[in-house]
């Protein structure tokens, strides 16, 4: 049927990096990017594909095969973006964090993801070697996040801390209750942006050397004073 291929191809378009924003293409009503624009007080610029604001679009389609870890997204967050075809047919886009979700909802329908993607700033800058033992910790930040495939509601802790250089630690108790600290990880915006903050905390006086030894307890030390 050419009604169901027509959206088919703009699902298509719209779940993948081609998609912009304010410049929809020939697929979706004209009115898309006008009316996008108008909402932006004419000041809309025509992104590059693959790319959003500060950065660019990098696909995570292990976060679309786990849609339920958008569920409070979709019901707290206002969209970036939402409009309508002809068919009824709504096309959102959230954005939270380092995180862009988009999703769509047919009419009478249940709201579905179909894509999510990390927002990669274009000048990405990661400290080279290990964190020095004397850099002195300016903040401890405890974050909760659900954890999947176990029972509904189980949770899990872990603590960012970040240095005077702008580096960054995590640490954590894992489930075989081994302890982790890793050191400027590449994914926590993302997992950041889909966890809760439970507490923050300057660290004056405390050093990197202070907590390495007893890493996981220094760390909830710090977040907790």
């Amino acid at each position: 049927k050419e009604e169901e291929a027509v959206r088919n191809r703009r699902k298509d378009q719209f779940f993948s990096t081609e998609f912009v924003m304010g410049n929809a293409g020939p697929l979706f009503p004209a009115s898309w990017t006008a009316d996008f624009e108008i909402a932006r007080g004419n000041t809309a610029k025509k992104a590059l594909v693959g790319q959003a604001v500060g950065g660019s679009l990098q696909s995570r389609p292990e976060y679309v095969a786990a849609t339920h870890k958008f569920d409070d997204i979709l019901k707290t967050s206002t969209p970036v973006f939402d409009m309508t075809c002809e068919d009824g047919m709504h096309f959102r886009i959230y954005r939270v964090g380092s995180l862009e979700i988009r999703t769509t909802q047919a009419h009478d329908g249940a709201e579905l993801v179909g894509a999510a993607f990390s927002i990669r700033p274009t000048e990405i800058k990661v400290a080279a070697g290990s964190i020095k033992d004397g850099e002195a910790l300016i903040k401890a930040t405890e974050y909760v996040e659900h954890v999947y495939g176990a029972a509904k509601h189980v949770s899990h802790s872990y603590v960012v801390i970040e240095t005077e250089e702008g580096n960054t630690i995590v640490t954590e108790l894992l489930a075989d209750g081994s302890a982790a600290w890793q050191e400027n990880p590449a994914e926590l915006e993302d997992r950041n942006s889909l966890a809760k903050v439970v507490r923050s905390k300057e660290c004056a006086g405390t050093k990197v050397a202070d907590v390495r030894g007893k890493f996981v307890v220094g760390a909830y030390e710090c977040a907790n004073q």
